[in-house]
């Protein structure tokens, strides 16, 4: 079996879809964390809000980044990277207790993974495995990953 023979668009298109789902669900979930991180912390929502925007602000600095590494190295290889580091971004936000662990476990790591596993590394390869003709319907559909794993998640 050759290196590519199992690449389809199908199954990229399914494992796209999921990782979409999975990334932006997860990501849309943190208004859930708000109350009880701040009540629990003594903290102003405030720290919370900055947290989400540094998040924000370091996913979409980091984007190119992590195309080009995708491009270079592979977008599984950095979908993996990626999805470890938004996973250890996760974990540390549930253990963070002072301000700054949450800006760099919700802010910095998690901001990181999302560029790693978000839209801009999944549509790539999502455009590359398709044909023109049905390339807008399958990122649509990988796109709606999102909003599927939003409605499903929260």
């Amino acid at each position: 079996m050759s290196k590519a023979s199992w690449r389809t668009p199908l199954l990229v298109l399914l494992t796209g879809t999921l990782v979409s789902a999975l990334c932006i669900g997860l990501r849309n979930t943190f208004g859930l964390y708000l109350r009880p991180m701040t009540e629990a912390y003594g903290w102003g929502r405030e720290v919370f809000a900055l947290a989400i925007a540094l998040q924000n602000i370091v996913w979409g600095l980091s984007a190119p980044f992590t195309g080009g590494f995708a491009d270079r190295y592979g977008t599984g290889r950095v979908i993996a990277v990626g999805g470890v580091i938004y996973g250890l971004g996760l974990y540390l936000m549930a253990q963070a207790h002072t301000p700054a662990a949450l800006m760099l476990s919700a802010g910095l790591l998690v901001g990181i993974g999302l560029s790693a596993t978000g839209f801009g590394v999944v549509l790539g390869a999502m455009g590359r495995v398709t044909t023109e003709s049905n390339r807008t319907l399958y990122l649509g559909i990988a796109s709606a990953g999102g909003s599927i794993g939003q409605f499903v998640l929260v």
